[in-house]
């Protein structure tokens, strides 16, 4: 899955437009498409191996409005901080928080996997 998304940027201030790609590894994104398809690096990522699920419940989910500030929005867990992410509707917010959950048990089971066959 890849496209544009709004992250809340550093110490929760603004809001800036990513574009996002969720490879098998994590969430990484760039300032824009252009920036990903002439592999000028990466401006940051979300890795799986980073990523937490406490309790069993899902490492990202849908936010209420008042606790993000923005409509279709969905947070992240990661070791070192919540990420809030927010999508141009309620329907791609969705899709996206379900496809970060499903790549993350897809890595989980890889490296279940890995450390079975050692």
């Amino acid at each position: 899955k890849h496209g544009y998304l709004w992250k809340k940027g550093p110490n929760w201030r603004a809001w800036k437009k990513r574009y996002m790609i969720l490879s098998s590894e994590g969430l990484i994104y760039f300032k824009t498409k252009e920036a990903w398809t002439r592999d000028t690096g990466a401006q940051g990522m979300m890795l799986f191996y980073d990523m937490i699920n406490p309790d069993g419940h899902p490492a990202c989910e849908m936010v209420a409005m008042a606790m993000a500030g923005k409509r279709s929005s969905f947070h992240v867990l990661t070791k070192n901080k919540k990420r809030i992410c927010a999508a141009a509707s309620e329907k791609e917010a969705a899709e996206w928080v379900e496809a970060i959950n499903q790549g993350l048990k897809d890595w989980q089971a890889r490296m279940r996997g890995m450390n079975k066959s050692k």
